[in-house]
């Protein structure tokens, strides 16, 4: 084997990687930012939990993201750790998919299936440019694989390599090896793909390929270790579940290797085609172990509770819930969890105003206590998402997660913004107070109103972090509202006309209305931004 050859088996395989990758990125764009909803709602019992794992892991094309996303909901508090255990043994099997696709050997046609993809991406569309990635990525993966394999060749008569294969016979080793190189590339489809296309070379027997396999499977659970990291216990437990759960699994098979000959019923399956072997183990053991293990799901999340004592804390208001750090992998999911974040922060501002407008009809100086702390707590969680969307951005990113994230900026600005109207808000009821200011019981209804329509706009735009249905709602019942602040402008000025109301109070109702007709705006503002990156993820 000369230098050459290991150019050619370099460059195969910085070709398959980035095929697979590109691929996987592909299909998580065209899949858009539903998968983070999907797994999050569709978990109601273990049985839907398991196919929801193996539905997006199958999409997507990454167990790895898969778990990395469970372990982020995990921390956010979104999902139980005995839902995340179901879609993790969802995601082994959904994983299965890429090493059936490269038992099917479409290296012969690869050039010309990302010329395909090649021209797909001349479109300037998205959606188009998405499955560009997509079939130019299975290109790529297949000629990698190709020229992986001619360069494979000469190891057949290299004394090195065929040592190496002899340390290998042992079960243990194998299975040791097929985790330590999993782990080290950290995608368990890629292990088995080069795996398969050393079997295919003639280079690794079955024998020893069916403990690799097992190997490969326990490797694949460094990337939702590394996820938790950083997470809460709840997190980290949901990541010992998964090791627990293939280490389990890779002990079953091993036994049963021992004591039934199931290497020669899975040859019997495809007698001369090593590659499909190989995907049809992989299949049988994430797809057997899931059936045996799914009735002890919960007896997993015991054991884990028990290996990482302690209690899972909940979270203080002045912290951000769902973004811990930016070590959670996937931008996808560090987007949607800064979604949430700023789902939360509305909400928070939906309650700071609502108690704004109580304090001007009803002053009591612990509720304005309160209230400041709230809006401190808004000011707070604004300015952290500001500095994590910001290094966000300074990623590698596509165009929509850019224009995601643009406006996720514009979001947070007007949600500065409608703390600090809510401190004006604030300000001015303690001057009514010290001033013994007074409005009219029809000033005093039209507060309430003011109020009742703050619910509505914030109402009509709450569900946004879902990226669902259409926020042209909220945009007119501002507009309404605009509408009725005329309306009232007109009264309080046909008020002060009677003597109804003195200058003082006159003064200090307009200051309010201007207040809350600001704050409307930068709702509206809010609206139109959200319906944007709707618009992106159509």
């Amino acid at each position: 084997m000369d230098i050459w050859h290991i150019f050619s088996l370099l460059g195969g395989l910085a070709l398959f990687l980035y095929g697979m990758s590109l691929m996987s990125e592909g299909l998580e764009l065209v899949a858009g930012s539903k998968m983070q909803s999907i797994l999050n709602r569709l978990t109601s019992n273990k049985f839907m939990g398991v196919m929801v794992g193996m539905l997006v892991t199958a999409i997507i094309q990454s167990s790895s993201a898969t778990t990395v996303m469970v372990v982020g909901f995990v921390n956010a508090q979104l999902m139980s750790l005995a839902q995340a255990i179901n879609v993790i043994m969802g995601a082994n099997i959904g994983t299965t998919v890429t090493g059936i696709f490269i038992a099917m050997d479409f290296t012969r046609i690869a050039p010309f299936i990302a010329f395909i993809g090649f021209l797909i991406s001349l479109r300037h569309h998205s959606k188009w440019n998405y499955w560009s990635k997509v079939i130019m990525g299975l290109g790529l993966l297949f000629m990698g694989l190709e020229a992986m394999s001619a360069a494979m060749v000469p190891l057949r008569d290299l004394p090195l390599f065929i040592n190496f294969l002899k340390t290998l016979s042992s079960p243990l080793v194998a299975i040791a090896f097929g985790a330590i190189f999993t782990a080290i590339i950290q995608s368990s489809s890629a292990s088995v793909g080069i795996l398969q296309t050393l079997a295919n070379q003639g280079l690794v027997p079955f024998h020893i390929s069916y403990y690799v396999v097992l190997g490969q499977n326990i490797g694949t659970c460094i990337t939702s270790v590394l996820a938790s990291l950083n997470a809460n216990i709840n997190a980290k437990r949901a990541a010992l579940s998964h090791v627990l759960f293939n280490l389990l699994g890779t002990m079953i098979f091993l036994v049963i290797s021992l004591l039934l000959p199931i290497q020669d019923w899975i040859i019997a399956f495809a007698p001369s085609a090593p590659a499909a072997e190989i995907a049809f183990l992989h299949t049988v053991f994430n797809i057997s172990t899931t059936l045996l293990l799914l009735p002890f799901s919960r007896h997993f999340a015991k054991v884990a509770t028990f290996l990482v004592p302690g209690e899972a804390k909940r979270s203080e208001p002045r912290q951000l819930l769902y973004v811990k750090s930016d070590t959670f992998g996937d931008n996808l999911v560090l987007i949607a969890n800064i979604h949430l974040e700023i789902s939360r922060t509305l909400n928070i501002c939906r309650e700071a105003v609502g108690e704004a407008l109580d304090l001007v009809l009803d002053y009591k100086p612990e509720d304005e206590e309160e209230l400041r702390k709230k809006v401190e707590t808004i000011h707070y969680l604004n300015g952290k998402l500001n500095e994590v969307t910001v290094r966000l951005i300074t990623r590698r990113l596509n165009k929509v997660q850019s224009r995601m994230l643009t406006n996720d900026l514009k979001i947070l600005a007007d949600i500065e913004r409608i703390g600090d109207y809510i401190l004006k808000i604030c300000s001015l009821a303690e001057a009514n107070e010290e001033r013994e200011v007074v409005f009219s019981d029809k000033a005093r209804e039209e507060i309430r109103i003011m109020g009742t329509y703050m619910d509505q706009i914030y109402e009509a735009i709450k569900d946004f972090d879902e990226f669902e249905g259409d926020l042209s709602s909220a945009i007119r019942v501002v507009e309404d509202f605009d509408g009725i602040l005329h309306v009232f402008e007109n009264n309080h000025l046909d008020r002060i006309g009677v003597g109804d109301c003195d200058g003082e109070s006159g003064l200090q109702y307009n200051s309010l209305m201007t207040s809350v007709s600001r704050i409307a705006f930068h709702y509206q503002s809010i609206a139109e931004a959200l319906q944007d990156n709707i618009d992106l993820d159509d």
